[in-house]
């Protein structure tokens, strides 16, 4: 008994440092979110979300997360939680990225990053609505074990259409 709840004792703690720097990678995107939207950066099509996923020059891979708001001709409060919680969900899968990646997944996002992202962006967007949660969760469920590429996601893809209308 004691030897199996030292290694949950183990497991924990690896999941807890990733979750930290996990963290620092979330609100360093909520950073360039905020000042997007203090900016009144506008679009000519409803927001959407843009992700990229490829390895880069070190052969690591990368999730960039390009937000795209329209914040003056339509509710900021919904759309921009909505868009929060994507940009959150990108970030988390960039950190697992860093964490699980290597060759022999000839590059496939490993399942287990997959689900340390999901429980990740629940725990930092959880206090804004289930619906928030949802979002992010479809966000990264739809590009799991696609390896790289782009992937765009239209309100309509993520069902959320009625809340981006002007």
């Amino acid at each position: 008994m004691t030897s199996g709840f030292g290694e949950e004792k183990t497991e924990i703690t690896e999941t807890l440092s990733l979750k930290e720097s996990l963290f620092k990678g979330a609100v360093h995107e909520l950073g360039h979110l905020c000042c997007a939207r203090e900016l009144g950066w506008k679009t000519k099509k409803s927001p959407r979300l843009v992700l990229t996923v490829g390895p880069d020059a070190s052969g690591k891979v990368r999730v960039r997360g390009d937000i795209d708001l329209d914040v003056a001709e339509s509710d900021p409060s919904k759309p921009n939680k909505i868009f929060f919680a994507a940009g959150y969900a990108a970030e988390q899968l960039n950190g697992c990225f860093t964490n699980y990646y290597s060759p022999e997944d000839n590059g496939q996002i490993p399942s287990g990053a997959i689900d340390e992202a999901v429980i990740m962006a629940k725990g930092i967007v959880e206090s804004y609505s289930p619906e928030i949660v949802r979002v992010a969760n479809l966000i990264v469920g739809k590009i799991e074990g696609k390896g790289k590429g782009v992937f765009r996601f239209e309100p309509a893809d993520l069902g959320i259409e009625d809340l981006v209308k002007k």
